[in-house]
């Protein structure tokens, strides 16, 4: 139709109705009866059919001989009636056209056609007495007008007119003599034609037959919808029980799976412990069967000393005893020669010799004394060395220095916790509610790890939802970062919807000074934060710093104090650093840890693992954890297209892409896909690997890569852009995630199988217990042993063999995250526990 009366919007289906191709029965049978009754009525030669959409009406009325004209704007509509024609005889197709547009638009000589035809046209315009007029003026004098229309209210959206008798016939009146007018199946069929003279014909269609016919139609409707009312009643309520059967199945079956999972993360994660308190014990044994080895040789070559140095003692006793006799037998001839005369008399020469001969006498005794003393010596030397012997035989145990100011400050945090000096609670202070202070160890802009990005989403959706939450930066951040100047950073400032406060100091940042100071700076600077914005609850995620400050906080200013433990970080260094587990420091990490969760009023973990973890490792009580997991913003991460131009770029294409997108640390396992990679490339060549990001092994993997011959089969892209981060992705069929058996994988979930999950990747994951709470075996995912480079490989192979696999677990991964991992999700459960605060 024209702009005047506007056009209209979808298509109908009476073709395929007719032909009982789409629709119900009773809307096949309906369609049926009044086409076929149009096309009884159509009379002469020339016809034409305006709105004539699949042309059922035209190859009906084509095979009886007519030449039949239709007019439509749906070209796909005429597409499928030119389809209807190809079966038909030449001499049919013949008499059927077709024309693509808008009846305002099309021209035919006046006085064209000996019938016109309005099948369901009127009611989806806005002005049908413009089309009905022009519909008239190529109309024979005295031919034929046919019109169907529905009768009263029709529920489609896209019908702009509701007819009664009363308006039907008002609006056909100025042109049209009646000849017949019948409600049938809810439809208003009319026929009539062009008025040649004068007088209307509408005499004998008064109000009064035009109202009985209504009222019959209005009864038979009502009686026609009260039994399809009845039926759908019926129907709906027989999928209500279907639909609770199939809820409670689903819900009895959902259950039993997460007992199923809860029991085996359980069991893995005792598994887990208990091996690695084995391997501890065994490793201790073994240390101490070599301590106990190296003290037994090292005491045969002490007792060999020793024997040597009693005979030296000996030896020395007896020289000492001569040097004695020989003393006294002298002494006793001076006596003799002092008392005789030649003495006397040569008293002069004896004075001269006497001190040098005392002194000769005296000698074997300085000698002997000085011989003892270094006997002495060497013996004192000798135990100085068996103590420091059996000091390097202990446990090696990395102490704390009292002397150094920043380990003397671990050194009283060990020993005493986080106990800051008294400061009194602020006079009258009020919290404002729904206020939320949420102490962050970093956060965006400038640190965009995963820690970052949890606390922008959840907070935002907390904003969402109604609750007024502020991230409280640590002290001196980001200040305190390498290349970071005071000018560059506001105290204040809004990404997104969510405002962070931040703390400005230039010389008391992380690190820089002492910890116990730096803790207790950081306390009072909160507390003058709260004394502005007054907040109600205090919310603080890992680590332990964030977790005493707020905890202390939130008791001097009376209000409940939330703990969100991410991390342990100290489980996470030992990873890394085996031996540092033994150190003074590792002890002080676990005492403050341990503290945060225990005087919190509320703990938040992020796997169910981890809160196992702190229950059964570290004495926290279950009832006050609740499990917040990560997530991931689904409305971001998406299936995209494939960029082409980045794939050639890359050197993809054509390829099945095994991609990692994150951080190169030792924990996720990198080499080990090196390793089960190299194994298939040795079979195969349709497939390569990306390695986008960097770490501390980037430059080992690469290494790594070159040793097992793969270096041209591996593409390491380094850092990329966070906004490139989905362009990337979109070149990934295969994303893996093969985390190592340490206990941080065990207990802390990463954000990026989230992100995989949500773009439709199929991911592979090994099954720490973490990672196997994500993703469910052949379901949403596959795991493989961790640890285990030739499962890896096996599982790999599998889905690099499998496409159609690897759709159906990339589908499944996203439904799964969209309905159960998105943030908004995670945050409702915050809420929640903001509330029962």
């Amino acid at each position: 139709m024209s702009s005047d009366t506007n056009q209209i919007n979808e298509r109908d289906r009476i073709a395929q109705a007719y032909l009982g191709s789409w629709g119900g029965t009773d809307t096949q049978e309906r369609a049926k009866r009044r086409i076929n009754w149009l096309a009884g009525q159509a009379e002469g030669e020339q016809v034409l059919d305006v709105g004539c959409s699949e042309g059922i009406l035209a190859l009906l009325l084509a095979r009886e001989g007519f030449k039949v004209v239709g007019v439509d704007i749906n070209q796909e509509a005429l597409k499928y009636a030119e389809g209807l024609f190809k079966n038909e005889a030449e001499s049919v197709c013949k008499r059927a056209s077709f024309i693509n547009g808008d009846l305002m638009a099309v021209e035919f000589a006046g006085d064209s056609f000996d019938t016109v035809i309005l099948g369901e046209l009127l009611e989806h315009l806005l002005h049908p007495a413009l089309i009905l007029e022009r519909a008239c003026h190529f109309l024979k004098p005295g031919g034929k007008l046919l019109v169907t229309t529905p009768f009263g209210y029709f529920p489609s959206t896209d019908h702009k007119q509701t007819f009664t008798l009363a308006s039907f016939s008002a609006l056909l009146k100025p042109f049209i003599s009646p000849v017949e007018i019948a409600i049938e199946d809810g439809y208003i069929r009319f026929a009539g034609r062009k008025r040649e003279n004068g007088g209307s014909g509408w005499d004998s269609f008064d109000d009064t037959f035009l109202l009985a016919i209504s009222d019959k139609a209005i009864i038979e409707q009502q009686i026609f919808l009260w039994k399809n009312i009845e039926r759908w009643k019926a129907a709906e309520n027989k999928l209500r029980q279907e639909y609770r059967k199939n809820k409670n199945q689903i819900q009895d079956i959902n259950g039993h799976a997460d007992k199923l999972t809860t029991e085996k993360n359980q069991l893995a994660l005792e598994l887990t412990l208990k091996e690695r308190e084995l391997n501890h014990q065994i490793s201790l044994f073994k240390q101490e069967k070599e301590r106990l080895e190296w003290l037994k040789a090292d005491n045969e070559v002490l007792q060999a000393k020793v024997k040597v140095l009693h005979k030296q003692n000996d030896d020395q006793r007896k020289s000492r005893n001569r040097a004695a006799q020989n003393y006294y037998q002298t002494r006793d001839k001076l006596r003799e020669v002092k008392e005789s005369v030649s003495f006397r008399l040569g008293q002069a020469l004896i004075q001269a010799i006497t001190r040098p001969g005392w002194n000769t006498l005296a000698l074997p005794f300085r000698l002997a004394r000085l011989f003892t003393q270094g006997i002495a010596n060497r013996v004192r030397t000798s135990d100085k060395s068996i103590q420091s012997v059996q000091s390097n035989g202990e446990k090696n145990t990395q102490k704390l220095n009292p002397r150094s100011p920043f380990q003397r400050g671990k050194l009283n945090l060990l020993q005493h916790g986080f106990n800051p000096v008294e400061i009194s609670t602020p006079e009258n202070y009020t919290p404002k509610e729904g206020c939320v202070f949420y102490l962050l160890h970093a956060s965006l802009p400038y640190v965009s790890s995963g820690y970052a990005v949890r606390s922008q989403e959840i907070i935002s959706s907390l904003c969402s939802g109604g609750f007024n939450v502020l991230g409280v930066s640590r002290l001196g951040f980001p200040w305190d970062l390498k290349n970071m100047s005071v000018e560059d950073v506001v105290e204040k400032e809004s990404i997104g919807n969510v405002t962070y406060l931040r703390m400005p100091t230039e010389d008391a940042g992380f690190s820089q000074i002492p910890l116990d100071e730096y803790m207790q700076r950081y306390l009072e600077e909160v507390l003058n934060l709260a004394k502005v914005y007054k907040p109600a609850i205090i919310h603080a995620a890992s680590n332990y710093v964030e977790g005493n400050v707020a905890v202390k906080a939130a008791k001097i200013l009376g209000i409940p104090s939330i703990y969100e433990v991410r991390g342990l970080w100290e489980i996470t260094r030992i990873s890394r650093e085996p031996d540092w587990e033994h150190s003074e420091e590792y002890a002080m990490c676990v005492r403050l840890e341990t503290e945060a969760c225990r005087d919190a009023d509320a703990v938040i973990a992020i796997t169910p693992s981890l809160k196992d973890y702190l229950v059964n490792q570290r004495g926290i009580a279950e009832e006050k954890i609740t499990v917040v997991p990560n997530g991931v913003d689904t409305t971001r991460f998406k299936p995209v297209e494939r960029n082409i131009q980045l794939e050639s770029q890359l050197g993809l294409s054509g390829k099945t892409v095994i991609g990692f997108v994150g951080s190169m640390v030792e924990y996720e396992g990198l080499d080990l896909l090196l390793e089960a990679s190299a194994i298939l490339l040795s079979q195969r060549d349709d497939f390569r690997l990306l390695l986008v990001g960097d770490g501390r092994c980037y430059e080992e993997l690469k290494k790594l890569a070159r040793e097992k011959s793969i270096a041209d089969k591996v593409i390491f892209t380094g850092r990329v852009p966070h906004e490139q981060v989905e362009q990337y992705y979109s070149l990934i069929d295969i994303a893996p995630f093969p985390r190592k058996g340490a206990l941080v994988c065990e207990l802390i979930s990463p954000l990026k199988p989230f992100e995989a999950m949500a773009m439709e990747k199929c991911v592979v994951a090994s099954d720490v217990a973490a990672l196997a709470a994500i993703v469910q075996d052949n379901k949403t995912g596959m795991l493989f042993k961790k640890d285990d480079v030739k499962d890896f490989a096996k599982v790999l192979e599998l889905l690099l063999d499998q496409p159609e696999l690897r759709k159906t677990l990339s589908k499944a991964g996203r439904d799964w995250v969209v309905s159960e991992r998105d943030w908004k999700r995670q945050a409702e459960v915050v809420c929640q526990l903001y509330q029962k605060l």
